[in-house]
């Protein structure tokens, strides 16, 4: 505790009169205080942003949504090793995680397959009818339902495991929200797949950051300062204003 960087910037940060950050750790700040694990960043009285033409796509980023292969093979390892830890009496888990792991191995196969690339960023409707594409999309969502109904028993033996089942609720929501193409959300947002190499990303990018970053304001009350060479369209500010609510 005593030793951890991070830890230690938020203590500097603290006890500093003024913090210089770039938009990106502003942007997360905000989002991961939505998502209620903490903040990096103390509250302020004043936040000067510069170069602020750059915060509404830098902030449609960081307030949209991701699900990665990689976070469900993770998942998949840190609740087999805490299980073997903590329980170790339900044979079905591992099994269930051993399931997952096989589930994204096949979908990194076939989203390749369909592409014929190992290297391609995309809109997700050029794939997303694609009956191979739908089949182990769902045997995804399949796999990580069956591992959060086997591990559901078992997660008040410790609290591992309890924030292991709270993560596939997490990811479930994400990857049930990126499939469900509901009208008034997908109108709201651009559904993106990214794949390189072995890694594959699914994006769910919101077009619109006004009323995400209005609320965000109302949640810290302090002064916003938006500064740069080229906010102004036609000497206007209007369509500054506009994107950042």
């Amino acid at each position: 505790f005593a030793d951890c960087h991070l830890l230690e910037a938020r203590r500097r940060a603290k006890a500093a009169q003024i913090v210089v950050v770039n938009h990106h750790l502003l942007c997360a700040d905000l989002a991961v205080r939505d998502e209620g694990f903490g903040e990096v960043l103390p509250d302020a009285d004043a936040f000067i942003v510069d170069e602020a033409h750059q915060l509404p796509e830098i902030a449609a980023h960081f307030f949209g949504s991701s699900i990665s292969a990689r976070q469900l093979v993770e998942l998949a390892r840190d609740i087999e090793a805490q299980y073997r830890r903590d329980a170790g009496d339900l044979p079905a888990l591992p099994s269930a995680c051993d399931a997952l792991r096989q589930a994204v191995a096949e979908l990194r196969l076939q989203l390749s397959a369909t592409l014929g690339s190992d290297e391609r960023r995309g809109a997700w409707q050029e794939i997303a009818e694609a009956p191979a594409m739908q089949a182990v999309m769902a045997d995804v969502g399949a796999a990580l339902a069956e591992v959060g109904r086997t591990l559901e028993p078992l997660a008040e033996r410790s609290r591992g495991l309890e924030q292991g089942a709270t993560r596939i609720k997490a990811l479930q929501a994400r990857l049930d929200r990126f499939l469900a193409a509901v009208p008034d959300e997908a109108s709201q947002s651009v559904r993106w797949f990214d794949i390189q190499g072995r890694s594959v990303r699914f994006h769910q990018t919101p077009l619109d950051v006004s009323d995400i970053f209005r609320a965000q304001r109302e949640q810290h009350p302090a002064a916003w300062v938006f500064t740069s060479a080229t906010l102004a369209v036609g000497e206007s500010f209007h369509h500054f204003a506009q994107r950042i609510g």
